[in-house]
């Protein structure tokens, strides 16, 4: 969405006069990059780390409280974690006079599974690192206890919905359930709506999306 403008200050001066001036807090930006930040490749994860140096650049601009980043590129899973304790080290390091953490998302490669992703939080050791738990990426693994087990170093939630049933019901994941392990816990971050179905328009899912999930948290507090 940023049209390859995301390192350009003016233009993203001017997306900070206009989010606050319809009183909107940027929180998170979703970085979806050319090259991996555990890429198996030396040369791919110093390049990886100079293409998101400019997104660290924009979200501490426009005063958001992370990006996430994907860390998917396979192989053995030891040394994929040490790659990526690399890769996303060196990221972290990079922001850590801004107030932008990285976090990893659950999103293909060993990165869907919870344990590695745990593994990773301790290989990186850093105060700025964490993860983005979404309902729908966790692949073979089970949601539930993927949110719960990552849910400690998540500074957002994503509750990603694909598909409604006819009572507004997400169809994958039960919000009920997933919610009230969210409501339960710590976590104390921004529930993010992603609407990633088709056949209704966007928005409406968005809507649905944000209705189910106010409806689960009022039935979490009454438990």
């Amino acid at each position: 969405p940023f049209g390859g403008k995301h390192t350009d200050k003016k233009y993203v001066g001017e997306l900070v006069k206009l989010t606050t001036g319809e009183g909107m807090k940027n929180v998170l930006i979703l970085v979806d990059a050319k090259n991996q930040l555990d890429s198996r490749d030396p040369k791919q994860r110093d390049r990886a780390v100079d293409e998101h140096k400019g997104w660290i650049d924009c979200a501490a601009q426009l005063g958001c409280d992370a990006i996430r980043v994907n860390c998917r590129s396979g192989g053995n899973a030891e040394v994929n974690v040490k790659n990526a304790g690399d890769g996303v080290g060196r990221l972290c390091d990079y922001a850590k006079d801004t107030k932008v953490k990285v976090v990893i998302d659950p999103h293909g490669g060993h990165s869907q599974n919870p344990d590695w992703l745990l593994k990773a939080m301790k290989e990186l050791d850093r105060p700025n690192a964490g993860i983005l738990p979404d309902f729908n990426n966790f692949g073979r693994y089970d949601r539930y206890e993927g949110v719960t087990k990552t849910l400690p170093f998540a500074p957002a939630v994503c509750a990603k919905a694909l598909r409604f049933d006819d009572k507004g019901n997400e169809t994958h994941t039960d919000y009920f359930r997933m919610l009230k392990i969210v409501y339960d816990s710590d976590f104390s971050g921004v529930i993010t709506i992603e609407f990633e179905g088709g056949g209704i328009d966007p928005i409406e899912g968005s809507l649905l999306t944000k209705k189910l999930i106010l409806k689960a948290l009022k039935a979490a507090r009454k438990k």
